[in-house]
């Protein structure tokens, strides 16, 4: 079987990040069809030059989720990939991922994976500590504590990988400033 394209969707307001995340997806080890980089902002910004790499432009100050489902609808890829403007990928994870659900049948799939994050040069987190498993209810996995610290479960936006299909029939919420990938999930 023929892996799907992968269409990886950056929105960004111009951060200087945004260049090495569009690397990390373009270095990718089951390469991408293309990374549409949305921006919310007018200024301008360098990104790698590469054929496969697409500049769109919302608002300024449209918001995330618009930025994201703009990137989503002009998408000619059969999966998603979202990416962050400030977060990197490691050069295999898409190839891993699309091996998790390879042989599914339908678009109703999400796959995440953990998250490295660097606090300092010396000090970081793998989060999280807790994955899901396979047939666990998402709202109880991102929303039960199992420990008044922390104990739930976390999906990050930049780990997420769907069929287009799924981001078209539920659409990101463009009214929200925060959470927006939580209530996307939910």
């Amino acid at each position: 079987m023929s892996r799907p394209r992968v269409s990886v969707v950056i929105p960004t307001i111009g951060r200087d990040y945004v260049f090495r995340a569009v690397e990390s997806a373009l270095n990718q080890t089951l390469p991408v069809l293309e990374v549409i980089v949305v921006a919310d902002t007018v200024d301008d910004f360098a990104l790698p030059n590469d054929e496969r790499v697409r500049l769109m432009r919302v608002g300024p100050f449209a918001g995330g989720n618009t930025a994201r489902q703009a990137g989503i609808d002009a998408a000619e890829g059969e999966v998603i990939g979202l990416l962050d403007d400030d977060d990197e990928w490691h050069p295999d994870k898409i190839e891993k991922q699309l091996a998790t659900v390879d042989g599914l049948e339908g678009d109703t799939w999400i796959v995440t994976s953990r998250v490295l994050m660097r606090r300092s040069p010396t000090e970081s987190l793998v989060q999280p500590n807790k994955p899901i498993s396979t047939g666990e209810n998402l709202l109880h996995y991102m929303f039960r504590k199992s420990s008044p610290r922390a104990g739930h479960g976390f999906i990050q936006a930049s780990t997420l990988l769907f069929p287009r299909t799924l981001a078209a029939e539920v659409q990101f919420d463009r009214s929200l400033k925060f959470h927006k990938d939580i209530s996307w999930l939910v």
